[in-house]
């Protein structure tokens, strides 16, 4: 992401694809789509850091709060 993304309109009739990833100081999650060339292309996306708590949570606690 350190290149100016274009974000795409969603399609409702397609499925949508979520992908998500955690690490000791933050999460991430970016939710997208493959348009009729089968290029992926994203619809949004998101990203901070954790607060002192949320750092002490499991992996799969983490993965749960990008989803959210």
């Amino acid at each position: 992401m350190t290149i100016a993304l274009i974000i795409a309109h969603p399609n409702f009739e397609k499925p949508f694809i979520l992908y998500m990833n955690t690490s000791g100081k933050g999460i991430k999650a970016v939710f997208y789509q493959k348009d009729n060339q089968d290029k992926e292309r994203i619809i949004v996306y998101a990203s901070r850091t954790l607060n002192k708590y949320e750092k002490n949570y499991f992996i799969t606690e983490k993965k749960c709060l990008a989803i959210i």
